[in-house]
């Protein structure tokens, strides 16, 4: 289309040279006028369209990163607070404690199921950062060890009535080595995240930026 358009110009250019009336020039100069806008536009949109695409799909793809990071955050840290909650509700009615466990059991499956989507994403991007991959083989061994403290929390307060035992077997789990490595564990994690939002946000902002500026190119 731009070549024959071109040709069209090209030869309007070469008459307005010849012998022409001087109406017939000014015909002719505008339609030259007209031609070259009329390519100089359709490039423009040609052109616009040509780069806005994968400059939009770019920024969908990091917004999806970002928020898939964020979500996983969130849903570590109410996950992380599970043993806080059952120390506040020990010895009360089992009703209160049957609650926070199925909760608990929920917030695990939408955690599984965020695990899976970073995994599906670290799959389908070639260029996805190693540290994605880390992030995802810690949590995995992170959340392994912290189900079975969990279960072993809950097998000491099985049956237990009395608010103070109770509170105090809470406290005793929650002082023992083996919840400080969790800790240690889950703080080695939000230090991943941290870092890992930080270069998804940067991204965003230069994905937003290259879609602006090919969408500049269609006005």
């Amino acid at each position: 289309m731009f070549e024959s358009l071109s040709h069209v110009t090209h030869w309007l250019s070469t008459q307005l040279g010849a012998h022409q009336s001087i109406a017939k020039k000014i015909s002719m100069g505008y339609i030259l006028a007209l031609g070259t806008a009329v390519i100089g536009t359709a490039s423009g949109l040609v052109g616009g369209l040509y780069y806005a695409r994968p400059a939009r799909i770019q920024s969908q793809h990091v917004l999806y990163k970002k928020q898939l990071l964020n979500d996983f955050e969130n849903e570590l840290l109410t996950l992380e607070t599970h043993p806080l909650r059952m120390f506040a509700i020990a010895g009360e009615s089992s009703i209160w404690v049957q609650y926070e466990i199925s909760q608990y059991n929920s917030d695990l499956r939408l955690i599984a199921q965020l695990l899976n989507e970073i995994e599906q994403l670290i799959a389908s991007d070639s260029q996805a950062s190693p540290a994605l991959t880390v992030l995802l083989n810690d949590s995995k061994t992170t959340l392994a060890s912290y189900q079975q403290f969990i279960q072993d929390l809950w097998a000491q307060l099985e049956g237990v009535k009395e608010k103070q035992i109770a509170r105090d077997l809470t406290s005793a789990a929650l002082s023992s080595g083996e919840a400080n490595q969790l800790s240690t564990q889950f703080e080695k994690l939000f230090e991943n995240l941290t870092r890992l939002q930080h270069t998804a946000d940067q991204r965003y902002d230069l994905a937003t930026t290259q879609l602006e500026q090919a969408e500049q190119l269609r006005i």
